[in-house]
């Protein structure tokens, strides 16, 4: 038993380096804003939080991988905003209403973190398209299928 694991454990470390050596893995920074970390970001959550190979995943793969990247470098940006109001001891305010509801929200955030060109410019190197991957965005409040 303790042999087939090893061996196991040798093929998933085997499987690592050619990882790394295709740049899966290799140099991410999970707050970069260029297109090239953005690309090797996806294609990391595609193998690490979506658990499937680029090449034989689906759409709604991809736009999970895709929103993993985009959370990442809100997450930096959204600590950075916490830190900032814990120091200057800042009150907050929030209103939730169970009536309002927001719309799809990956693009937007893009948008906002000022990242569109550089996620288009990433997907593309990869012969994928921002929009096609943006639509399989579920509403917000909708039923899952």
């Amino acid at each position: 038993m303790k042999h087939i694991q090893e061996q196991e454990q040798g093929l998933l470390l085997s499987h690592d380096r050619e990882q790394q050596q295709m740049g899966v893995l290799a140099g991410e920074n999970r707050a970069g804003t260029s297109a090239e970390e953005i690309a090797v970001s996806f294609r990391n959550h595609m193998t690490h939080s979506v658990g499937r190979p680029l090449e034989s995943s689906s759409m709604i793969d991809k736009y999970h991988a895709l929103s993993a990247a985009v959370r990442d470098r809100l997450m930096d940006q959204w600590l950075e905003t916490i830190q900032t109001y814990r120091q200057k001891d800042v009150r907050v305010l929030s209103f939730l209403s169970a009536e309002y509801l927001l719309g799809p929200h990956l693009q937007n955030d893009l948008l906002n973190l000022d990242l569109t060109p550089q996620t288009e410019q990433a997907l593309k190197s990869l012969g994928l398209d921002l929009t096609a991957i943006a639509v399989e965005e579920p509403e917000p409040g909708g039923v899952l299928s």
